[in-house]
């Protein structure tokens, strides 16, 4: 049999959560759940053997490069917006995405 799960309401499970359908990337920074080990708020990446292999791989390649572009760029919004008044609403399909697209402005920085 087929079994499918629904990453969707695991990433939103105010069991696991703190304010679930708040967008705050902050709260992984001091979090204790390790992603590699038996934490079932990660269970849409799999767990144990049957984890995704490319995990490790993904990671590098998103981590770095957005670690190169904060590092090398000050950004700030376009259309004198202030950070106040950035919608952060979502639209659901296939993927989560922003209901609004995000244009910034990249300001080259020379530390």
């Amino acid at each position: 049999s087929k079994v499918i799960v629904n990453a969707w309401a695991i990433g939103r499970d105010p069991n696991h959560w703190d304010d679930p359908d708040k967008f705050y990337p902050e709260r992984f920074i001091e979090s204790s759940v390790d992603y590699k080990g038996n934490n079932f708020e990660f269970i849409p990446f799999g767990a144990g053997r049957r984890m995704c292999p490319g995990v490790t791989f993904g990671l590098v390649n998103v981590e770095y490069p957005l670690a190169l572009l904060m590092y090398y760029f000050d950004w700030k919004l376009s259309n004198a917006k202030k950070n106040e008044d950035l919608d952060m609403s979502e639209t659901f399909g296939v993927a989560v995405t922003r209901k609004d697209d995000l244009f910034l402005i990249p300001i080259t920085y020379h530390p």
